[in-house]
Order: structure tokens, then sequence, then C-alpha cells
């Protein structure tokens, strides 16, 4: 997906799971670290994977037409991961302290609420988010239809199929 979509997703994941893991973080330190260090592995091993691939596959749509720069990918690439990796910690971080606080509802509240970030991002972007191409096929209005086009369709699916299986299993071991 979109560098911008995904680094919005992590905040919300970083306050799902913070949120999952509530009962457990109350009980120790130990237990809320644990909880904390599945939702980096998680962002770390499954959706930077996952995000820096569509970068590398399509990485001025990943970047949503907004970056002329090329030869500096090293350095948004870099850009890319610090931002999943920061945003699912401030999720995280966000949450955790709501819920040590006794604040539970707060933090459900704010975890519901960081999915209009993405929702937002979509809607503004639409246009960029429904083509497919180089910066310059998308300005001259050539950039492919993303439904139309099967090799975008199949690795959304599989991505997904990936990140939801890995955000159940986080989900449910931090609740445990």
């Amino acid at each position: 997906m979109t560098v911008p979509l995904d680094a919005s997703l992590c905040l919300t994941a970083g306050h799902i799971f913070a949120f999952a893991g509530g009962e457990p973080m109350k009980e120790s330190p130990e237990k809320a670290a644990e909880c904390l260090n599945r939702s980096r592995i998680f962002t770390a091993v499954v959706v930077a994977p996952v995000s820096l691939y569509f970068l590398f596959r399509w990485p001025d749509w990943s970047w949503m037409y907004t970056v002329r720069n090329r030869p500096r990918r090293v350095v948004l690439v870099a850009l890319a991961f610090g931002l999943l990796m920061g945003m699912n910690e401030l999720g995280f971080r966000n949450a955790a302290r709501l819920i040590r606080g006794d604040r539970e509802g707060t933090a459900a509240i704010e975890g519901a609420a960081t999915l209009s970030l993405p929702m937002l991002i979509g809607l503004i972007g639409i246009r960029r988010l429904m083509r497919i191409g180089t910066i310059e096929e998308f300005e001259a209005g050539e950039a492919q239809f993303t439904p139309f086009n099967l090799d975008f369709l199949a690795s959304v699916s599989l991505a997904g199929i990936i990140a939801v299986v890995c955000a159940l299993y986080v989900f449910v071991k931090n609740a445990r």
C-alpha cells in the first residue's frame, strides 16, 4: 500500500494491540513490554516488508505521486520504515498510557478515531490511489486503473491476507 496509508494504519494497529493487551499490561511491566514487542515485530516483519515491496514495485504510487526526486530512494526507504515503526510505537504507547491510567474507554475511542486518518487520506487521495504507474503516466492521465491491474490486485490481496492473519495472531497473543 502507500506509505501514508500504511503509516496511519500502523498508528491504529498500535492502539489495537495495546488495547488487546490491556489486562495483561496492567498486571506487570514485563507483560506490557511483551505486548509492545509483539506490536513492533508485527510492524517490522509484516507491515514494513509489504510496504517496502510496494515501494520498490510501484515507487511513485507508493508515495501517492508526491515525490519526484528518485535518486534518493535509500533515504525514502529509510524514512518510510522509520515512519511505520514510529507510528506503531506512538499508537501503542498512547493507548497503553491510557489503559494503565484506567481509561480504557478513552483508549478505545482514540483507537477508533485513528481510523479516520487512513479514511481521510484515502478520500483526499482517491484519484492518486486508483491509478498505478509512474509520475509521468499519472500526470499524463495514462496510469492504469488499479482494479484492472492483475499484478497489483494479486499483490494487495496476498498482502491483506498475510497482514490480517498476523494481526489477529498478535491481537490474540496480547489478549492472553
